[in-house]
């Protein structure tokens, strides 16, 4: 359908000649615009948060032995912190081991929601703690 005073753009010959779009300019399959398996998805999750815990262990040691050595509470907070997110990200692992369940998932994310923000609540006790020391 045409409206009064435009024009119909016609599809660039480029898209019209790859095998991955029909002949008016459409994809085929939906795979094809970057929409990903679900299990596929998962696993590239799953590698990525593997990463990211073996990262926040080292980062969480070294600051902790950091933060003793120079007797600072700020860096000893940041250690934690990064313990905190080996925490959230052995979490998130879980989570993602039990995503298969469909009825369940909710009932995961909600558990999983509630393990993290427990994890932050005793990193601010810990903070306020040694900052009252201090005062």
């Amino acid at each position: 359908m045409k409206f009064a005073g435009t024009r119909v753009r016609p599809v660039p010959t480029w898209t019209r000649q790859s095998p991955r779009f029909c002949q008016h300019g459409t994809l085929r399959n939906m795979n094809e615009a970057g929409i990903v398996p679900r299990a596929l998805a998962l696993q590239r999750g799953r590698r990525l948060e593997y990463l990211t815990v073996a990262w926040n262990v080292v980062e969480g040691l070294v600051a902790v032995t950091a933060g003793v050595v120079a007797g600072s509470i700020s860096l000893v907070g940041f250690g934690l912190d990064s313990f905190i997110e080996v925490t959230s990200g052995s979490v998130l692992l879980w989570r993602i081991s039990v995503d298969v369940h469909e009825e369940k998932r909710e009932r995961n994310e909600a558990r999983a929601l509630k393990a993290v923000g427990l994890c932050f609540l005793i990193l601010a006790v810990y903070v306020a703690y040694e900052s009252s020391l201090d005062l």
